[in-house]
């Protein structure tokens, strides 16, 4: 189950619920004020390789020398171009 995060509009307090996505906009009570509300918020969410970087890394995870080839063009970053396979 994901967990999301909501805004109370009475206490203007922001909580984190572990939910069901089917639950996801139904109302909550505020854990503070116990309020009904609250609005789910936009979050965002790291993608990546799951290591975190460390102190000891010579180059940041965004620096353009971790940046497979396939994706460069002329120092800009791109998806790589769509491929029918069927």
């Amino acid at each position: 189950m994901p967990i999301y995060s909501y805004h109370c509009e009475q206490c203007q307090t922001e909580f984190t619920e572990l939910r069901r996505c089917s639950e996801m906009d139904a109302p909550i009570d505020c854990t503070e004020c116990g309020g009904r509300e609250s609005q789910r918020m936009l979050s965002g969410f790291a993608v990546g390789s799951g290591a975190a970087p460390t102190a000891s890394s010579s180059q940041p995870a965004s620096s353009p020398k971790n940046i497979p080839q396939s994706l460069r063009l002329e120092g800009e970053l791109h998806p790589p171009p769509f491929e029918r396979t069927f």
